[in-house]
């Protein structure tokens, strides 16, 4: 059977060196213990099964702490499943034995270095510098006897390539790539296996795959997947998918990527409670070979994979064993369907493997995209292959084009340790990667960990009209209350010294909102400053760009007599577009703006689509809104639509039918001529039959009079 591979390199020596044939003499319940111990390492899931057999050696030592041989067995597991609680203790007990077995020595001197090379992360103080070096010296000297004995080639070769990481890692130690320290996220982590985190910005949570057991009974867990809620710190069970673990969120809709016994699945619909699976991704997935974690690129119809097939296998079949792991792609493509009335059909192409700076003989695990709100293109990758500090690391990659990559640079401590940094994922503002490690420095096993990459804003932006960013931490009261905006500019304590601007103009306090009234942080907002008098002449003053703080807020500093235009953006999203005018005496205002999910059946009132009375010729005042549906369609190839015309009561039914549906054919037809394919479109008109307001009041009507866009479809 296929496995998710857990890349621990299994270096367990014989467990007849130590009295296999003189179990007899054990007691019949130690004797029992071992061998349930040696029977789960021989069941081959490394990682789950390390965790089962230390369970009853555990038991064993506590009824015969003497015996080498359970003392070996228990040492050596707990070591690897980094049980930090006795982790220097059974250190200890294999340099004891390494001295009572010299014909083997040189095998346990492997472990003992391996486990001294790890056991420089413990230590919290990031100024403890020299701790962390008398640990990698250490395991620079254990590795060397190793060496030296040469029991083992390939072991021995092993030790080499680890003596060298262990050189360069003290040559980073000097060289900290962030204050930030890297912080273990306590709620999500257990002393079992709790790992492969996947933020989803709009939900505010990550969800997280652990092998904590689920009953009381179990000595482990088959893998389930849980939500934690970064806000509440609350942590749930999600769904039970027996070890099926959630290695990309799609990044504009309801859906997933799961790998599930080395093959990758897509799920279309939301992970809490019962999800429809979709059929396996065939193109990626083989029978032979294992491939594993999966992850969108931005554009959601890109995947990037790793796998362990031969050279050749996906273009040519190729047979062979398993080999290392490298970075392949698949992108799926619409191709036209047999028959004309049938929609386009979603088809994969052939997996190809990404360039040589990326892929090398060891292995590459984790390969991802990400674009933050600032426009910015990133590729992380997860290695053994390239200059690591030990075992896996993380990477960053540049690139041009999306295609062709430089070589991959190491992110440095505190972000690699010598320990394994097995997967990550980056929010969408780029600030924070949660990071998955075995460094023994968390709670057992592998555990899950946050860095802060940069900073976003200060706790509070205020971003002047003249593209000025000030900013100051003092914006809340003591109880985490907003201070009154008037107060706090009126006699201008702890303002900014430009703060003048604001004196005749006005002061916005903005907020973002998804329709549930949540506060969205990282939201991009874009502010276009017009002079009053010439705003639909468009003569603009400037463009100002923020991004909303943690708390989903920001400040706006705008001239008097002016007009603005108003977007908050984010991905996956539909804007939030508002107006604003400022007088010519100072005034403060709180907006809030609205950003809606893309999703199926979602509506969307095109709020600045004009027309004359009784015609319908678009004006030129719509074009802007025209514009953003345009782009909206080219950033999402694949979303379907209905564009949509209403009238409010006034006239006969067969009037306001066809009024409207020559306004949405207006629309409709000024997007084909922008490129749009027609088959992603209809249009209809509805008269007066789907009001959203009264007709009964002038107010009422207008809103009623209105452009609409539905979302038939969208991937």
């Amino acid at each position: 059977m296929k496995r998710l591979v857990l890349l621990v390199i299994v270096a367990f020596i014989s467990l007849s060196s130590f009295a296999q044939g003189v179990l007899d003499n054990y007691p019949a319940s130690v004797k029992k213990m071992i061998k349930k111990g040696d029977a789960a390492l021989a069941v081959g899931d490394i990682h789950r099964q390390y965790y089962i057999a230390n369970h009853y050696y555990a038991k064993a030592y506590e009824e015969d702490s003497s015996s080498v041989a359970v003392k070996y067995r228990y040492a050596y597991t707990s070591i690897k499943i980094k049980d930090t609680a006795h982790y220097n203790q059974c250190i200890t007990m294999l340099e004891n034995i390494a001295g009572e077995y010299p014909d083997i020595a040189g095998d346990i001197w492997y472990n003992i270095a391996k486990a001294r090379m790890e056991q420089w992360v413990v230590s919290e103080d990031k100024d403890l510098v020299s701790n962390r070096v008398s640990a990698l010296d250490a395991a620079i000297e254990g590795f060397q006897k190793q060496i030296s004995a040469n029991t083992d080639p390939k072991l021995t070769k092993l030790s080499q390539r680890y003596l060298e990481q262990c050189q360069y890692a003290k040559t980073l130690l000097a060289k900290r790539t962030t204050e930030k320290d890297v912080q273990l996220v306590a709620p999500m982590c257990t002393e079992y296996d709790d790992f492969d985190a996947q933020y989803k910005v709009q939900d505010e949570s990550l969800f997280f795959g652990s092998l904590r057991p689920e009953k009381s009974k179990d000595v482990y867990g088959l893998g389930s997947t849980y939500e934690y809620n970064i806000k509440d710190s609350v942590v749930t069970l999600t769904n039970n998918y027996t070890i099926s673990l959630v290695t990309s969120m799609h990044p504009s809709k309801e859906g997933f990527l799961v790998c599930f016994d080395g093959n990758i699945y897509e799920y279309n619909a939301n992970i809490k409670g019962r999800t429809r699976i979709e059929k396996p991704i065939k193109a990626i997935n083989t029978r032979k070979y294992d491939e594993i974690n999966a992850t969108y690129a931005q554009d959601g119809n890109t995947i990037y994979f790793a796998s362990n097939c031969p050279e050749g296998y996906y273009s040519s079949k190729a047979e062979g064993g398993k080999k290392d792991y490298d970075i392949y792609k698949i992108t799926r493509t619409l191709q036209d369907a047999k028959k004309a009335d049938k929609p386009k059909k979603e088809v994969w192409g052939k997996p190809e493997k990404i360039t040589s700076t990326i892929n090398t003989p060891n292995d590459e695990i984790l390969f991802s995209q990400h674009n933050d709100l600032e426009g910015n293109t990133r590729f992380y990758l997860a290695s053994s292959g390239h200059q690591s500090m030990g075992g896996v690391d993380v990477f960053t990659v540049a690139t041009s084009d999306g295609e062709s990559f430089e070589t991959p640079q190491n992110m440095g401590y505190p972000i690699n340790t010598s320990a394994d940094e097995l997967s990550f994922v980056v929010n969408d503002s780029g600030s924070v990667m949660y990071l998955t490690s075995d460094r023994i420095a968390g709670k057992g096993g592998r555990d899950i960990y946050s860095v802060v990459l940069k900073e976003l804003p200060n706790d509070f932006p205020i971003l002047c009209y003249d593209n000025t960013l000030f900013s100051d931490d003092d914006m809340y009261n003591s109880d985490n209350t907003p201070k009154s905006l008037l107060n706090y500019y009126s006699d201008g304590t702890n303002a900014p010294a430009d703060i003048d601007n604001a004196r005749n103009g006005g002061v916005i306090r903005l907020r973002v909102i998804d329709e549930d009234s949540n506060l969205i942080n990282a939201s991009q907002i874009t502010v276009d400053v017009y002079p009053v008098e010439s705003h639909e002449n468009k003569d603009k003053i400037s463009t100002i760009k923020v991004l909303t703080n943690d708390r989903g807020e920001t400040l706006l500093i705008l001239p008097e007599l002016t007009s603005s235009d108003i977007v908050a953006q984010k991905t996956g999203y539909i804007d939030g577009t508002d107006t604003l005018s400022v007088g010519e005496s100072y005034m403060e205002l709180e907006k809030t703006l609205m950003i809606r999910k893309l999703i199926a059946g979602r509506v969307i009132v095109l709020k600045n689509v004009f027309f004359d009375y009784d015609k319908y010729t678009l004006r030129s005042a719509s074009l802007a809104e025209l514009e953003k549906v345009l782009q909206l369609m080219e950033e999402y190839p694949n979303m379907e639509i209905e564009v949509s015309g209403h009238t409010d009561s006034k006239g006969s039914d067969s009037y306001n039918k066809t009024l409207s549906l020559n306004r949405a054919k207006a629309v409709y037809n000024w997007l084909v001529k922008q490129g749009i394919s027609s088959k992603r479109m209809t249009y209809e008109g509805y008269g007066y039959h789907k009001p959203i307001a009264t007709n009964d009041t002038d107010e009422g009507r207008q809103l009623n009079r209105r452009t609409e866009m539905k979302i038939k479809k969208i991937k």
